[in-house]
């Protein structure tokens, strides 16, 4: 089974049927690529393309030996406790991480300037070009969640702004900055209103 972590979506991603609209672009296509951790979190396959292939091994910040995918059912998370339909198992340690704290451990990876050829990707599929797009995140005032910078794409508002002045005037989709829940919300802030919300210290 394939496996994809995309930009704008902290979680892998996997192959799914059923109806849905792409949380990209919101358009939708005969290919539904859905959250693996249980948010409502769609992409098409056009979309899917921005995505890399989650690796089968990695070594990680979390233990000292390379953790590989396991399909033995039956275990504990030695991250957080939990438990998913995802294990990556070091047999010499009896340790293992589920899928959500693998995921987490191959953006850290990332993050840390990991080579596409210690990743297994290539170009804009490996965890280089993955981070090279993943927008920063930032926790706002506004909003209980924290938000991601991402592209714009089509037909979005600021809750935020609408809010304020009653009209239900958005922002230009293309042209402004946007900023969106990571947690599945339908909620967006322009670049102004993240501005004056950021709690990271960089606010006005």
């Amino acid at each position: 089974m394939s496996l994809y972590l995309h930009p704008n979506h902290p979680h892998a991603l996997q192959l799914a049927g059923g109806a849905y609209y792409c949380d990209v672009c919101r358009g939708s296509d005969h290919e539904r690529w859905r959250s693996t951790a249980g948010y409502d979190w769609d992409c098409c396959s056009v979309c899917r393309r921005d995505a890399m292939l989650v690796p089968d091994k990695l070594a990680t910040r979390a233990h000292r030996h390379v953790l590989y995918y396991c399909a033995r059912p039956g275990y504990r998370c030695d991250g957080c406790g939990g438990h998913d339909l995802r294990r990556y198992r070091c047999d010499d340690d009896d340790f293992d991480l589920c899928g959500r704290c693998f995921d987490s451990e191959v953006l850290a990876v990332a993050a840390r300037g990991a080579s596409d050829e210690a990743s297994g990707g290539d170009g804009a599929t490996g965890l280089k070009g993955t981070m090279a797009r993943m927008g920063a995140r930032i926790a706002s005032s506004a909003h209980p969640h924290v938000l991601q910078r991402m592209r714009a794409g089509p037909a979005w508002f600021c809750d935020m702004c609408a809010r304020r002045d009653g009209r239900g005037h958005g922002v230009e989709g293309a042209a402004a900055e946007r900023w969106r829940c990571l947690s599945g919300c339908d909620y967006d802030l322009c670049g102004a209103c993240m501005g004056r919300t950021r709690q990271d210290g960089g606010g006005a």
